[in-house]
């Protein structure tokens, strides 16, 4: 329990006296849900269906993000009712996974029902069943609370719905009485009628209020130029509209949007825009009356896609589940089952000895479990990690406490068979997905068959006339295909400007031919707003592929080029393009493998649109150095595995990015390859571009990291560009600004990143030594996670942008500090060379560590010296 003098009041259905639950002012909703769950015993699996809002007697629709501090909340008196908020399609299965939390829901339902506030539902039309599920209610009561059965039949009011009390006040008792006889007389197995009465009631409700727990919304919808009152409505299992569906003040007829499985996420803007992503259709704006209320409506779809879709992800970035940042910071699981620990142990690492996984626990909040592999014929070794009061210890061990989770697994004395963790992913966490209704079939999409692409074409040679070579001499070298633009003659009234990739003429065709058929095949099936299309494939002389054409040319010539005529707004525009590209090919399991500036074509640059298109990626020979910078770390030994890594797309994505921020920039060959790889291994990347605002140079470090579990992901990139982009597009003057920096130079050294030597031999050899191998990145991560952070901070160390990423180190620089130390010796010389400065010491109050910390560096020589005189 939290301490605090300050307490807020949470209602429950189970009782009538609310629960005062005690915060401060970093107490999130979240953490207040957690704590309602505990005192209701709801466990760490099902408590996600639950939510928090505001106690209203005019908006029961003002639910709480759970990343809002509670006492931020716009609620001065700071009560609210703690619901289930998320419906499962199939309440028996909430049942089996919290008994706690099935018989929540029954006391929910009746409440609801008992104050006429189940929307959708006919109170007249189904006053039967309603009389009917009150008297089994009365019995239930008898059975469960002991009460008599004069007392349920004198307060029979109490058990049936106020608009059903209303319409039959004088002939409601008389049958109330008779029907209850007949449950008492048919009961033959006692008490133990009471799961089969609650079972009973929810199916029954279910069949007359099937809607229930949808929700309803205003805003304000963007259509033909002009805004229009809309309501939406919310509901994932509607049996026509399943997902969101909207109705115009105008035509009073309801449309259908999106089901949760097609959404893509959620970009928001502090006026009260909510931008909403699918995959198929352009994005739907929409405008809320009040940030409370967006925010509401922001937090319903977050927590269906994480029940329904992907448990792992929040779609907005700006209102994130804190909880599971806290997972992924610590690289745990979610609370997963030991039966789904295993299976992936075994699916994995084929229970290897020394693979593990982490978890949170299933049944205690403050848990967390490891599974670990210690023989392959034997299940997987269970120990369990207690945490309180931000410490950490194996639970049965109170001698030693740590205090993080990863400093535990790394120093006690089991750490030995702690050898390799299985990360999470989100396939791991589908036992999870609550709410997910397989059995609902989605057919939304565009349905002109002239649009649905079923494969490559067969196009005639003949009807192809090459016209003029668009390929640079120095790609022409790395690739085996040459590329040119062509007239296409469908017909003789259809005529068409395309792009045709032939072998060059020194290639052996028959040798290539399978790998260019698979090529038309897997990318003629590629349906994306920003990939270029494939038209098809001729098989005869010459035998290419052909697509779309696009006058505007190659982006990295286009961006050198036009570099005066590009605003940042564009680039912005074009990084949220070239993400879409990349999350695209994810879904459609496919991979690129020479993601690049030059693979991308600019197909539109207006006054208000920048768009760029990837293309395919062609048939090419062996990676050569050059291709380093767009090559990960983990490949660097076995570079040609990079061509068909995702996790190898997302880092050439990165590196993409990083061009486009700096105009397509030509980047040198590498000189000293061992030397490249040797920084780059140690986590030196390339510095922030000039134009390039911390948070895109944030998501660069992030598609950068070396490992390669944690690098960011396709759609979690895609969302937050295209969050940045929407707060560019609401400003008024259409413009981005970054926030200014101070300095920081890159011949900076830190008192922590020193050795200081005592010796007399001590040289300026010796200190170049040192301050050498700080300089090039030797505190690189740990191999799981930075030990130096707490990670119950719920700061993630991957989130620590690496060597040189805050620096304001240009290209020129970086590159010459990857082939030369002369600038580290000319500074060290200098700093050498420095006056003598005069220091005072009191040694009764100053440790020679405190001492340091005030001073230069590079003065650390003298001062040394100095205290070794003094002593003396």
């Amino acid at each position: 329990m939290m301490d605090s003098s300050i307490s807020i009041k949470v209602h429950v259905a189970v009782q009538a006296t609310p629960h005062e639950i005690p915060v401060t002012i970093n107490t999130t909703v979240e953490d207040v849900i957690i704590e309602t769950s505990k005192l209701l015993n709801i466990g760490p699996v099902a408590r996600h269906l639950f939510g928090l809002r505001v106690l209203s007697a005019t908006d029961d629709n003002l639910w709480l993000s759970p990343s809002l501090f509670i006492l931020y909340a716009k609620n001065e008196h700071h009560i609210y009712e703690y619901k289930l908020r998320y419906k499962m399609p199939d309440v028996k299965r909430l049942k089996s996974i919290d008994c706690y939390a099935y018989n929540f829901y029954f006391y929910q339902v009746k409440s609801d029902l008992l104050k006429s506030k189940v929307t959708g539902l006919c109170y007249d039309t189904c006053k039967r069943e309603l009389i009917g599920m009150g008297v089994a209610d009365m019995y239930r009561s008898m059975l469960e609370e002991d009460k008599s059965r004069e007392t349920v039949e004198q307060n029979y009011k109490h058990f049936m719905p106020q608009e059903v009390v209303k319409q039959h006040m004088f002939f409601l008792k008389k049958p109330v009485q008779e029907t209850l006889k007949i449950l008492i007389n048919n009961n033959t197995i006692g008490p133990l009628y009471v799961p089969v009465i609650k079972e009973s009631y929810l199916e029954q409700f279910n069949s007359i209020a099937p809607d229930y727990l949808e929700e309803e919304y205003k805003a304000l919808y963007s259509e033909n130029g002009s805004s229009v009152n809309v309501a939406f409505r919310v509901n994932p299992f509607h049996s026509e509209m399943p997902g969101i569906r909207m109705c115009t003040e105008n035509r009073k007829e309801w449309v259908h949007l999106a089901a949760i499985e097609d959404l893509c996420f959620l970009s928001t803007t502090d006026d009260g825009t909510v931008e909403i992503s699918r995959k198929t259709g352009i994005p739907i704006h929409l405008k809320f009356l009040s940030t409370s209320t967006m925010f509401s409506f922001i937090t319903l779809l977050n927590g269906y896609y994480r029940l329904m879709v992907n448990w792992n992800f929040d779609l907005c970035a700006s209102t994130n589940t804190p909880s599971l940042s806290k997972l992924k910071s610590i690289r745990s699981h979610g609370p997963i089952s030991i039966m789904k620990s295993t299976s992936i142990l075994k699916k994995k690492m084929s229970k290897k000895h020394g693979s593990f996984i982490l978890r949170q626990s299933m049944k205690n909040y403050d848990n967390y479990v490891i599974d670990v592999c210690v023989n392959q014929s034997m299940k997987p070794m269970t120990y369990v990690i207690e945490s309180k009061g931000g410490f950490y210890k194996l639970a049965g061990d109170d001698k030693i406490e740590y205090p993080s989770i990863w400093r535990l697994i790394t120093n006690n004395k089991m750490s030995l068979n702690f050898i390799e963790c299985i990360f999470p992913s989100d396939i791991a966490m589908n036992e999870l997905l609550l709410c997910q209704n397989t059995s609902i079939k989605h057919s939304i999409g565009n349905d002109d068959e002239d649009d649905k692409i079923t494969g490559p074409h067969l196009i005639n040679s003949d009807s192809i006339h090459l016209l003029k070579t668009i390929c640079s001499p120095k790609k022409k070298m790395q690739s085996l295909m040459k590329v040119r633009v062509a007239t296409w003659c469908k017909s003789k009234r259809n005529e068409s400007t395309v792009v045709v990739k032939l072998f060059q003429d020194d290639v052996n065709i028959n040798l290539h031919l399978m790998d260019l058929l698979s090529l038309s095949k897997r990318w003629s099936s590629v349906s994306s707003s920003a990939i270029v299309r494939l038209f098809g494939l001729c098989v005869d002389t010459p035998t290419a592929l052909v697509s779309e054409y696009f006058a505007l040319g190659p982006l990295d010539t286009y961006l050198r080029t036009n570099k005066d005529n590009i605003l940042f707004s564009n680039l912005v525009e074009a990084a949220t393009y070239i993400a879409t590209a990349l999350w695209d090919m994810e879904t459609a399991c496919l991979v690129h493998g020479k993601i690049r500036c030059h693979k991308f074509v600019v197909a539109e640059h207006t006054k208000n649109s920048f768009i760029v298109k990837l293309t395919d990626p062609g048939i090419h020979k062996c990676y050569t150095s050059h291709d380093l910078y767009w090559i990960p770390t983990e490949f660097y030994n076995t570079i040609e595995l990079a061509r068909k890594s995702p996790q190898a797309d997302i880092w050439a994505f990165s590196s993409t990015l990083w061009e486009l921020f700096n105009y397509g920039i030509i980047l040198p060959d590498v000189q000293n390859v061992e030397l490249f790889k040797k920084r780059f291994e140690k986590n030196v990347r390339m510095p922030k571009p000039d134009c390039c605002t911390d948070d895109i140079y944030h998501i660069m470090t992030d598609c950068w990291d070396s490992d390669p579990f944690i690098r960011k992901k396709p759609q979690a990139t895609l969302r937050d560009l295209r969050q940045i982009w929407l707060q560019i597009y609401a400003s008024p003057q259409h413009e981005y600004t970054p926030l200014k920096k101070e300095e920081i130079y890159s011949d900076d050294v830190t008192c922590s990143d020193a050795t200081i030597y005592y010796t007399s031999d001590y040289t300026i050899e010796t200190f170049l030594d040192t301050v050498s191998s700080s300089f090039s990145g030797s505190e690189t991560k740990s191999d799981f996670i930075d030990f130096n952070s707490n990670p119950d901070d719920g700061r993630s160390y991957q989130n620590e942008n690496p060597m040189l990423a805050a620096t304001n180190t240009s290209f020129n620089q970086f590159m010459e500090q990857l082939t030369s130390t002369e600038e580290i010796k000319n500074n060290l010389q200098s700093a050498m060379n420095c006056q003598k400065k005069t220091y005072q010491f009191n040694n009764a109050t100053l440790t020679l560590q405190q001492v340091i910390g005030q001073v230069n560096i590079f003065d650390l020589k003298f001062i040394i010296k100095t205290i070794h005189n003094t002593i003396l």
